[in-house]
């Protein structure tokens, strides 16, 4: 997993690990400072050996929660990556043709990459398959893939029709509504056999698809066991309300150009001829240079591509339009907005338009088919050009053919899935997270009430309240790190019984699930579990050494002055105040209110209410109408987040957007 919560994972642990370390200097000064406080402090655990176990027990739960969700987050990445990298084969990219502008024709090529990274991780042939391509003549095609030739980052092109259709298995009748069908030629460009690389059969034979006769078909072995088919067999092809009869010469092994998912290979002339598509494909396999890390060079070969096949005077034209001022403010309203992956391109774009000269770096995001889609949303805003023309119009002329970064994309959705998974485990745990917190302020509260008497003592030989809060921390730092520690190992054994127990479920359906885990994954689990517990100790400490000296001796309790309620109420009213105002949308944007906005602002009006009470009735506010009004708001705070909740997940709505208002949800739901 690379990033959570919109966040780089090897930042955050860098942020963990430099927090932790921080803490631990701050502890070595403090003992260096007053060696006596961490005497005094450390003493008490030794005193009860078993107290202290169960104190460590109850520290572990956080630790334990946020390492099993990492884990198994991790695992699940893993798996996705595996499963897409296999699938996709030996395909970095594509190029299509860019759909016509009409009603809905705007959105076509962006429909075109989310096809890729539907639920199922069909490859991308199969992805691009199931949506309506439009047809790009041989000669177009040769010229560019003969412009192409000379690319540093490109290993390979082949032209090829990808289609969906369903097929009938002769022998069984079995029938097969949605198969990939590749019709690849003989790739044309130097090098290009090691990029695709070379059909195997099943007993580890060559096979070159030119040899198959008029009706004959290969499939790759995930196909053969879907249907299980043998070679020799017949299958029945159903294609546009047409079905014709095909052997099947062999079967292939999956990966390379076969893919891993079930697909008919056939010649890309024989289909062409029999199709009625003479001289017409649908697409351009790219391969790029790097072997099996050849997605690392996918931005270059992208950029290489649309360089190519960008207008660029149109471009010039675009290129001066977003360099002007109010467009550049307009594009960086815009990003904050947008998600991580649209930000990125779209500041990039904003700098790349900014500069004198039009780069390939300014033609590959403008013609990027995530950014041209968000352009073609803000063009009613943006000005004409100096001769005229709609913003809507370049947009739609700048370039016939799209370049998609099939694997690319696909890999950003595999993390997407994996930090999706997990956000969920974390979001069910947040619960268990926050009565872990609770514990901790009840730990402190009973360690105070059994030691007030020893606590009003040093109090009363000039100890400083500060100086009890350390004999605290001193005594917590140790359960905090020893429950850390013991938590990161019982979320090993957690996340590896959670990932046993997916791919028992998942097996029936071809879906391996191995234990898999990020270093940086280890380093967040340990170090957010130290974090998050001295976190709730250092204000329970605060809380429990307010110790008055004659009622700690006493054993007593002293009420504690209700003056700070004052300025606790208006402080919230006053955040309520500001949170409503800052959060509106701006409505030029078309953005919708973020669903926390309204909840959490009536919950601090009530919440500031309340701490008025006291204040401003002084002794008319009994204990009844206070425990009268505390239910009430309780109540009413009850109805509005479990109100929320069960609205979730909105439609459309960002996957992470929604497990942050689950996460604040539970824990008001919780305090």
């Amino acid at each position: 997993m690379e990033t959570f919560f919109r966040w780089p994972v090897e930042s955050i642990a860098i942020g963990v690990v430099l927090a932790v370390a921080l803490l631990l200097i701050g502890f070595g000064l403090l003992a260096w400072r007053a060696p006596l406080l961490g005497k005094l402090g450390l003493r008490n655990i030794a005193r009860r050996p078993l107290r202290a176990a169960l104190i460590v027990a109850g520290l572990m739960l956080s630790t334990t929660v946020i390492g099993s969700a990492f884990g198994t987050g991790d695992a699940m990445t893993h798996t996705f990556h595996t499963l897409i990298t296999g699938s996709l084969g030996t395909v970095d990219e594509v190029v299509v043709l860019n759909p016509e502008r009409g009603r809905r024709g705007g959105f076509r090529v962006y429909r075109q990459v989310q096809a890729l990274t539907q639920p199922g991780l069909a490859q991308s042939t199969a992805g691009l398959g199931a949506v309506q391509l439009g047809s790009i003549d041989q000669a177009t095609a040769d010229r560019i893939m003969e412009a192409a030739r000379g690319s540093t980052a490109i290993a390979g092109i082949a032209p090829a029709i990808v289609e969906q259709v369903a097929v009938v298995y002769g022998p069984s009748q079995q029938l097969q509504s949605s198969v990939s069908l590749l019709a690849v030629s003989a790739p044309l460009s130097p090098g290009s056999q090691q990029a695709f690389g070379v059909l195997t059969t099943i007993d580890g034979q060559p096979l070159a698809l030119e040899s198959l006769g008029p009706y004959e078909v290969v499939i790759n072995a995930a196909a053969a066991e879907s249907f299980g088919a043998t070679a020799g067999a017949t299958l029945s092809i159903m294609r546009d309300g047409q079905n014709s009869e095909r052997r099947i010469r062999a079967v292939v092994s999956n990966g390379r150009i076969a893919g891993s998912q079930p697909q008919i290979l056939v010649p890309l002339a024989q289909h062409q001829q029999t199709t009625g598509q003479a001289g017409q494909i649908n697409q351009l396999l790219i391969a790029n240079q790097g072997g099996t890390a050849s997605v690392a060079r996918s931005a270059e070969a992208a950029r290489e591509l649309r360089a190519l096949l960008v207008d660029r005077a149109i471009a010039e034209q675009l290129h001066a339009l977003l360099a002007r001022p109010e467009v550049q403010r307009g594009l960086l309203e815009v990003e904050g907005v947008l998600e991580a992956r649209d930000r990125e391109r779209f500041a990039a774009l904003r700098n790349a338009a900014a500069q004198p000269t039009m780069s390939d770096e300014f033609i590959s995001l403008l013609t990027d088919p995530r950014v041209r889609q968000r352009l073609f949303v803000l063009a009613w805003r943006l000005p004409t050009t100096s001769d005229g023309e709609s913003p809507r119009e370049l947009l739609a002329s700048v370039s016939r053919f799209a370049v998609l970064e099939v694997k690319q994309e696909a890999l950003d959705q595999a993390q997407q899935y994996g930090a999706a998974v997990t956000t969920v485990f974390l979001v069910l745990g947040i619960f268990s997270i926050v009565a872990s917190v609770l514990l901790i302020f009840l730990i402190f509260a009973l360690l105070a009430a059994d030691r007030s008497a020893e606590l009003a003592t040093m109090r009363a030989l000039g100890m400083r309240r500060w100086q009890i809060m350390g004999l605290f921390l001193w005594e917590g730092l140790i359960y905090d790190l020893l429950g850390a520690l013991l938590g990161t190992l019982a979320s090993l054994a957690g996340s590896y019984g959670i990932v046993r127990a997916l791919s028992q479920a998942l097996i029936t359906f071809g879906v391996a699930i191995e234990p898999h885990l990020v270093p940086t994954s280890l380093v967040i689990t340990s170090g957010g579990g130290v974090l998050l517990t001295f976190g709730a100790m250092l204000l329970a400490a605060w809380r429990v050494s307010r110790v008055e000296i004659v009622a700690g001796t006493r054993g007593e309790t002293v009420a504690e002055s209700q003056r700070w309620l004052l300025g606790l109420g208006l402080l919230l009213l006053a955040a309520a105040s500001l949170l409503w105002w800052r959060g509106q949308p701006d409505p030029e944007l078309f953005e919708p209110r973020h669903p926390l906005l309204a909840p959490a602002t009536i919950s601090l009006v009530l919440a500031g209410l309340f701490c008025l009470v006291r204040p401003l009735f002084g002794a008319r506010a009994t204990p009844l109408l206070v425990r009268s009004w505390a239910t009430l708001l309780g109540l009413a705070l009850l109805g509005i987040w479990l109100r929320l909740l069960l609205s979730l997940p909105a439609p459309g709505e960002d996957l992470s957007r929604s497990a942050v208002v689950a996460t604040v949800a539970g824990v008001v739901l919780i305090a």
